[in-house]
């Protein structure tokens, strides 16, 4: 048998990184198979036609969409719910006496909490790695975030700005500082939430699995 070229083999391959991804995002019933007819594509198909370029582009296209049908609902639940907010405080402001905004302020930190902690959960259970459970979880939080600010931006253009009442309460509140810089400090938080919640439902994908083949047959 003739040995391959490791500089050769390293070269066909796509990045390390998205394959490491990939095995986050697939059962471990299929860890094997579906990177494995993914890299063939790649190699076989994909690269000979396009370049390696292009067709690495083609893999980590392949891997995004693995994440986006796992985390989309939390992405959609996370962004629903800061835009909800931000069109509360805008269009229907607490006021300024102390603590008006401590209702709304909990109600989105909880809300926030509990987004990253079913998305760790899912994440786990449906592949069985808690590794996967952080990964939702940080997607939930900064795909969630980057939709919330679009629309942020465009009510700021075409309404904030315009209203000085409402301009005063944007800045007041924190303004484009916080508006940039909160999303960061959060998506950090929801990583140890995502992997808390990972860790469960791993725990639980294993004890299912392992009640599944310890079942009597009919």
């Amino acid at each position: 048998m003739t040995d391959i070229d490791p500089l050769l083999s390293h070269s066909s391959a796509p990045p390390s990184w998205a394959q490491e991804l990939l095995t986050w995002l697939v059962p471990r019933s299929s860890e094997e198979s579906i990177p494995g007819d993914l890299l063939e594509e790649y190699r076989e198909a994909v690269r000979p036609s396009h370049g390696q370029w292009r067709a690495n582009l083609w893999y980590v296209r392949q891997v995004a969409g693995f994440l986006c049908r796992l985390a989309w609902m939390f992405v959609a639940l996370n962004a629903a719910a800061l835009i909800l907010r931000t069109i509360l405080d805008t269009f229907v402001p607490p006021g300024f006496a102390p603590h008006s905004y401590q209702l709304r302020s909990s109600a989105s930190t909880y809300s926030a909490v509990g987004t990253f902690l079913l998305a760790g959960i899912y994440g786990g259970f449906q592949m069985g790695r808690a590794n996967t459970g952080t990964l939702v979880a940080v997607t939930a939080s900064a795909v969630g975030h980057a939709l919330a600010l679009g629309f942020g931006v465009v009510l700021f253009y075409f309404v904030i700005r315009h209203d000085p009442a409402k301009l005063n309460i944007f800045y007041v509140t924190g303004g484009w500082g916080e508006a940039i810089g909160m999303p960061v400090v959060i998506t950090v938080i929801a990583a140890p939430l995502g992997l808390l919640g990972g860790l469960c439902g791993e725990y639980v994908s294993r004890l299912t699995g392992r009640r599944r083949a310890t079942r009597p047959s009919a």
